[in-house]
């Protein structure tokens, strides 16, 4: 492509659509949800004046970056490794052999890609994944690439108060454009769907 400036202008207007469609906040609402701000940051590990830790990971070219507080470590996995547990709203459980135990993952693209968008199936043939083990758990996050750790200051984070359409979206990363992943949202969500018994 060319015009790189214009390239990223365009991929980053197209993530805010894919990511915050239907999910604006109105200035009456952000009143009301003001509260849960507070709740947000707690549960990505955020406080006032204390820098965030996160690692930058990508999930079909789509920037995202998830609390250093909430991952263990990053094991790479063959796709043809994954054995699909289950299915609910929505949401997929895969399974793979790791040292001696099974380890569960979420497929984040179907958790980010609403049903029917073309992004949301991991082409079978493109070979390995990787998964962002979470802390504390037998559990992960699969994803495309994974790159830097950062730290992310309190105030360069579009705190997401009101989160109907997405709640595993705490926010944006203002000027990278990484979307900051809620992991506790996220096990809460399976805990709804009962996907997290096996």
């Amino acid at each position: 492509m060319d015009n790189l400036p214009d390239a990223k202008s365009a991929l980053l207007s197209y993530i805010d659509t894919l990511l915050f469609d239907g999910d604006a906040v109105t200035k009456e609402e952000a009143q009301t949800f003001g509260s849960d701000s507070e709740k947000v940051e707690k549960n990505v590990g955020a406080t006032a004046g204390t820098p965030l830790r996160v690692l930058l990971f990508k999930v079909a070219g789509v920037p995202l970056a998830v609390s250093l507080e909430d991952i263990a470590g990053v094991i790479d996995v063959e796709q043809t490794a994954l054995l699909r547990m289950s299915s609910r709203g929505g949401m997929t459980i895969r399974a793979f052999g790791y040292r001696g135990r099974d380890i569960y993952a979420l497929d984040t693209r179907e958790i980010i890609f609403p049903e029917g968008h073309p992004a949301r199936s991991f082409p079978e043939d493109a070979g390995g994944r990787r998964m962002l083990a979470l802390a504390g758990c037998d559990w992960g996050l699969l994803c495309d690439e994974v790159g830097d750790m950062v730290n992310v200051n309190h105030q360069d984070v579009e705190w997401r108060m009101h989160r109907t359409a997405r709640p595993w979206l705490a926010g944006m990363v203002k000027g990278g454009g990484y979307a900051l992943v809620d992991v506790k949202e996220l096990l809460e969500a399976c805990a709804r769907r009962n996907l997290l018994t096996h």
